[in-house]
């Protein structure tokens, strides 16, 4: 294997296709480009390309003098063709130029990629390229709950933001749904969303497999309506008096639908 030839070879203009064999051809070549003797079945299997290919590419090259035949000219059964290598009569690139129109903010962490992928080096050290931050691209970062403060929720809405899994996005059937059926049971709802944002960070969250906060309350409010209610932690929107173990079922349910009417009544 020779890398200088190779080195030499990737410098050269030509097809893509004389490229990729004239490489498969130097890593059988020493530096002078001499020794090399592939068969042209091993170099269709190394390449990808199939035997027929290979001699068309092989006869191009040895007409540009990039390659010569040195010995067993005609190959043979158990006689491989043996080739000189001479990639500095072949036409050279131009030199690359780095494109300067790509010098827009937006094309500065592209460019930066590209020469960290490139393993640039400066006086024989690795060469890190300087970190180009969010707010030079002018890139916003969210906050540390997930939110980007780009949405405006009510204020009994916030305790569930900084829970995780929260999900920045505007909420709006949530919040309705949520305030709707508050207003229905004649609860407080910045009562009910803090009692479930403590319990949801308290270990409701394992325990249930919740992942998103907001739709579990949604899914679970008439339940965490009932368990606020009977931690006496909510101010009710109502005027209905307390349970009381002298209650009649019955009447209790009876009592409770008709204050729900004269709310729809009064609205």
């Amino acid at each position: 294997m020779s890398i200088k030839i190779m080195s030499q070879v990737w410098e050269l203009d030509i097809d893509h296709s004389e490229m990729i064999v004239l490489l498969a051809m130097a890593d059988h070549a020493d530096d002078d480009g001499q020794n090399c003797y592939p068969s042209n079945a091993y170099l269709a299997w190394k390449t990808g390309y199939s035997d027929r290919q290979v001699r068309r590419v092989l006869r191009t090259l040895e007409s540009t003098g990039i390659i010569t035949r040195v010995a067993h000219e005609e190959g043979g059964r158990g006689l491989a063709t043996e080739y000189r290598l001479n990639p500095e009569k072949g036409d050279k690139k131009s030199a690359f130029m780095a494109d300067k129109r790509r010098t827009s903010t937006t094309q500065k962490g592209d460019i930066l990629s590209e020469k960290a992928d490139m393993g640039v080096h400066k006086g024989g050290h690795s060469y890190v390229p300087p970190t180009i931050s969010n707010h030079q691209l002018n890139i916003k970062e969210p906050s540390e709950d997930g939110a980007t403060a780009n949405f405006d929720y009510p204020e009994w809405f916030q305790p569930l933001v900084g829970l995780k899994g929260f999900k920045a996005t505007a909420h709006k059937n949530a919040i309705i749904s949520v305030r709707e059926g508050c207003e229905e049971a004649g609860v407080n709802e910045a009562d009910i969303v803090r009692a479930f944002a403590d319990y949801y960070r308290d270990g409701g969250r394992a325990t249930n497999g919740w992942s998103d906060p907001v739709a579990a309350l949604v899914r679970t409010l008439p339940v965490q309506i009932n368990k606020t209610r009977k931690t006496g932690k909510t101010g009710k929107t109502g005027n209905s008096p307390p349970p009381s173990a002298d209650v009649d079922p019955v009447e209790k349910h009876r009592q409770a639908a008709a204050e729900i009417a004269a709310r729809r009544a009064n609205r």
